[in-house]
């Protein structure tokens, strides 16, 4: 007995074998080629780092040396004086200013007799150094600025006497470089006078 439906058999599994080899899709005249999936990653994409400006760029002002010397020779002992050095300013002019909210105690003094009278009298404000200063070929700075005590404004003192500062005080003492706009605070200090 002739079996009918082996030829309509073999044209079933032979279609569907097709269909399988050919990824199960088919390409349509001028539409897109499907690429088979590969195992190579995809390379992330960085924004291209730009150059380092700092080792192409001229040294910016800063102040490598700003103190008050413990001994200072030749300095009145009621003076602050504040040596200093200003790097990374080549052919420049340069302003300077030293501050401090000043306090100082006066009293008469007689120097022939070493006497001290008893008036006495203590004032405050704000004292000030100034100067203008210009850098070497290297682009460098080195100074020296002094603060002096607030002179009393009403202490009289008799014949043969002078008004002396014998204690005071230099709140926030700051030396500013006004030309680049940079400043350095330096503390508080205090003195002992004659």
């Amino acid at each position: 007995m002739t079996n009918n439906r082996a030829p309509w058999l073999a044209c079933l599994v032979l279609g569907c074998l097709a269909v399988a080899c050919s990824g199960g899709a088919s390409a349509t005249p001028g539409g897109p080629t499907l690429q088979p999936p590969t195992d190579t990653p995809s390379a992330a994409v960085s924004p291209t780092p730009s150059p380092l400006s700092g080792s192409s760029q001229a040294a910016r002002p800063a102040f490598s040396e700003a103190q008050v010397p413990k001994v200072a020779a030749g300095v009145p002992p009621e003076n602050v004086p504040v040596v200093f050095e200003e790097t990374g300013v080549p052919g420049q002019t340069i302003s300077y200013t030293l501050t401090a909210d000043g306090m100082a105690s006066y009293h008469c003094w007689n120097p022939q007799t070493q006497e001290i009278d008893t008036q006495k009298e203590t004032v405050s404000r704000t004292v000030t150094a100034t100067a203008t200063l210009t850098s070497d070929a290297s682009g460098r700075v080195r100074g020296t600025l002094q603060l002096a005590p607030p002179r009393p404004e009403k202490l009289a003192c008799l014949l043969g006497y002078r008004a002396v500062p014998y204690a005071g005080t230099y709140n926030r003492v700051v030396l500013a470089d006004t030309t680049n706009h940079l400043s350095v605070e330096l503390g508080d200090h205090e003195f002992v006078g004659g």
